[in-house]
C-alpha cells in the first residue's frame, strides 16, 4: 500500500474515533441512543463550551499550531501526526482512562475522558505541550522532515506551552477535577430530564387511566346486561342442546370480561385513603399478567414458579396491584426486542432479636439490555442497574417501604437483571376479620332502581319484577331525594348507581342516614369492595354492595339479603 493509500486510511480512521467520543455523534449512535433519549444537546454544547472558537478537535488553535500548520506540510509527517493520534484515541476509547500521550517530537497531551451511563460522550483536551524547549537541532530536523520552512516552524513552536513537572501535575488534576464536574453535570441533566419526562408520562397516564376507568364502567354495564340476561334465560327457560351450550359460552365470556374490567380498575384506582386488608401476592401478579398479555407476546418467554405457600400480606389492594404490574411492565421495558422473564415466590423466614418474622419474596428477572456487572466494582465511571431502572422504580420503592418491605436489584450471570420484593407475610392474627352476621324475614317487595344508564334500569326492572318485586326506575340522584322526601309510597329497598354523575352512592346513603332513615341499599359499582369510597359507603348500616358484571342470580340473592336483613351484628374484634 503505498504512502497515500496509508495517509487517506489513517485520516478516515481518525475522523470515526473524534466523532464517536464527540457530541453529537456519541449519544446519535445506535447502541447509546436509549441511553440518552431525554438527552438535551442544545444545554451539552452550551456545557462543554462547544459554541466557543476552538479547534475542530477541541483544543485551542494556538497550542495546536505545531500539528496544523508544520505537521500538515508533507505526506510523511501528516502520517506519522495521525498515527500518534489514532493510537491515543483508541487507547481511550478500548479504556476510558484519563491519558498522558507522548507525540511525535516528543510532543505530549492529557486527555480527560467524560463518560456517562457506561459511553465516552466527550473528550477534555489539554492541547499539545513539551516538558523541555526545542533545540535549534531539532527545529530544523522538524522542518527537513515536514518540509515547511524554519520561521514557520519557530512561530509555532513559539506559542507551544513548556511546562515543568509540577505543572503537569497541576494542569492534570485541574483537568481531571473538571472533567469530573462536567461528568455529574450531564448525569445530574440526564436524571432530571428522565424524571420531567416521566411526570409527563405519568399525568398522561394519569388520564388514559380515568378514561380507562370510565370505558371500563360503561363496559361493566354492557357485561351485566349480558351477564344478566344471559343467566336469566338458563334459569327459567327449558333451553337445551346447542341453544344451552351457546348460551353458556356468552355466560362464560362475561365472566371473563368482568375479571379483565376488575383488573383494569384495580389499576387506576386511587388507593391514598384505602385500608389495609389481607391480599393474595399470587392473585395481584397473575392480575397484572392479564393485562400485559399483549405485550408478553412480543417475543418474550414467561416462565413462573409461584413456590409461596403464604402468599398473602397485609396491605391495601391498589399498593399490591401497583406493585406487581410495576415490576413486571419495568422488566418488560428492558426487552424491547423480547427475551427471557421468570417470576417466582417464595417464604423465606428471619429472626430478629430472638422473635421469627415471616416474609413473603416475589422475584422478577429479566435478560433485558442493562444488567450489571458481574465480580467488577461499582466505580463513578460505572452506572449501576439500580441507578439506571431508579427512575421507573422510585414509586415502587416508596410503596414497598411503606409496607415494612425491601427492594433489592442484583444481576446474575452477567446477562440478566433481578428485582427482589420482601414483603411481611399474613399472620393468622391477620386472617381474623370481623364478619357482618344476618337474620333473614320475609321481603317486602317496593324497589326503587336509580341509574342513569336505561338499559341497566331495564335489565333490573326484568329481572325483580319475575321475582315478583314491585319496581320503579329512577334516573339521578336529585330525583330520587325529591321523590323520597314528597312520596308517601317509599320503597324498601334501593339499587343505586354508586358512580351516578350528580349524587354519588356515598352521598346518597350519608344523606339517608342523616336523616335517620334505615332503608337497605344495594350499590351497583365496577369498583371492588377495598376501592376507599366503597369501604365507606358500606361502613354504614344496611348497604351492601353489588359489584358489576353481575349475573341473574347475583343480583336476585342479594336483594334477598339486603330485604331479609332485621339486625347486623359486627363481630367482636379479636
Amino acid at each position: 500500500m503505498n504512502t497515500k493509500s496509508v495517509l487517506r486510511e489513517l485520516e478516515r480512521e481518525h475522523k470515526q474515533l473524534v466523532h464517536a467520543m464527540r457530541l453529537p455523534d456519541s449519544v446519535l449512535t445506535l447502541e447509546s441512543r436509549s441511553e440518552y433519549k431525554h438527552f438535551d444537546l442544545s444545554f451539552a454544547r452550551e456545557l462543554i463550551g462547544m459554541d466557543q472558537p476552538w479547534g475542530s478537535e477541541d483544543v485551542f488553535d494556538p497550542k495546536n499550531r505545531i500539528m496544523t500548520e508544520v505537521f500538515m506540510g508533507s505526506d510523511e509527517a501528516k502520517q506519522l501526526y495521525y498515527a500518534s493520534e489514532n493510537d491515543l484515541l483508541r487507547k481511550v476509547k478500548e479504556t476510558a482512562a484519563d491519558q498522558e500521550h507522548k507525540g511525535p517530537y516528543d510532543i505530549f497531551e492529557s486527555v480527560f475522558p467524560v463518560r456517562v451511563r457506561g459511553n465516552v460522550i466527550h473528550l477534555l483536551r489539554t492541547g499539545k505541550y513539551r516538558i523541555a524547549p526545542f533545540t535549534e537541532k531539532d527545529l530544523k530536523d522538524l522542518a527537513f522532515f515536514c518540509n515547511v520552512p524554519l520561521k514557520q516552524v519557530r512561530e509555532a513552536v513559539a506559542v507551544l506551552p513548556i511546562y515543568t513537572p509540577e505543572q503537569v501535575d497541576d494542569m492534570r488534576r485541574t483537568y481531571g477535577r473538571l472533567r469530573d464536574s462536567i461528568k455529574l453535570a450531564f448525569r445530574e441533566h440526564i436524571r432530571l430530564m428522565e424524571m420531567t419526562a416521566m411526570q409527563l408520562q405519568n399525568e398522561r397516564l394519569s388520564a388514559l387511566g380515568s378514561l380507562a376507568e370510565g370505558m371500563a364502567h360503561h363496559f361493566n354495564n354492557l357485561l351485566s346486561i349480558i351477564l344478566g340476561y344471559s343467566s336469566m334465560v338458563l334459569d327459567r327457560a327449558e333451553v337445551r342442546g346447542e341453544t344451552s351450550e351457546a348460551i353458556r359460552k356468552v355466560t362464560e365470556a362475561a365472566q371473563r370480561g368482568r375479571r379483565f374490567t376488575e383488573e383494569i380498575l384495580s389499576l387506576s384506582e386511587s388507593f391514598t385513603d384505602e385500608e389495609p386488608t389481607v391480599i393474595s401476592l399470587h392473585e395481584r401478579v397473575q392480575g397484572a399478567l392479564t393485562l400485559m398479555q399483549a405485550r408478553l407476546k412480543a417475543g418474550i418467554q414467561l416462565t413462573s414458579q409461584f413456590a409461596a405457600e403464604n402468599d398473602r400480606v397485609v396491605a391495601p389492594q391498589g399498593i399490591i396491584h401497583h406493585i406487581a404490574f410495576n415490576a413486571i411492565a419495568n422488566a418488560i421495558d428492558s426487552m424491547p426486542n423480547g427475551g427471557r422473564l421468570l417470576i417466582k415466590s417464595e417464604n423465606i423466614t428471619t429472626e430478629e432479636r430472638g422473635a421469627r418474622r415471616d416474609f413473603v419474596r416475589l422475584t422478577v428477572t429479566d435478560s433485558g439490555l442493562f444488567p450489571l456487572r458481574k465480580g467488577k466494582s461499582q466505580t463513578a465511571e460505572d452506572t449501576s442497574a439500580e441507578e439506571r431502572l431508579a427512575p421507573k422504580l422510585a414509586s415502587l420503592l416508596g410503596q414497598v417501604a411503606s409496607l415494612d418491605g425491601t427492594v433489592t436489584v442484583k444481576s446474575e450471570k452477567d446477562q440478566s437483571t433481578t428485582l427482589e420484593i420482601t414483603l411481611p407475610a399474613a399472620t393468622a392474627a391477620d386472617e381474623s376479620a370481623p364478619q357482618k352476621r344476618i337474620r333473614r324475614r320475609l321481603a317486602p317487595s317496593r324497589i326503587w332502581v336509580a341509574d342513569d344508564d336505561a338499559v341497566m334500569r331495564e335489565m333490573c326492572q326484568r329481572v325483580l319484577t319475575e321475582e315478583q318485586h314491585e319496581v320503579e326506575e329512577v334516573t339521578t340522584g336529585h330525583e330520587f331525594m325529591s321523590r323520597f322526601e314528597n312520596e308517601e309510597e317509599r320503597p324498601e329497598l334501593l339499587i343505586y348507581d354508586f358512580s351516578m354523575p350528580d349524587v354519588t352512592g356515598l352521598e346518597v346513603c350519608r344523606w339517608l342516614r342523616e336523616k335517620g332513615h334505615r332503608l337497605p341499599v344495594i350499590l351497583v359499582s365496577g369498583f371492588t369492595p377495598d376501592h376507599p369510597e366503597i369501604k365507606k359507603t358500606l361502613k354504614l348500616r344496611k348497604t351492601f354492595l353489588l359489584q358489576k358484571p353481575f349475573s341473574f342470580r347475583d343480583m336476585s340473592d342479594l336483594v334477598t339479603i339486603a330485604l331479609g336483613e332485621t339486625l347486623i351484628e359486627e363481630a367482636p374484634l379479636v
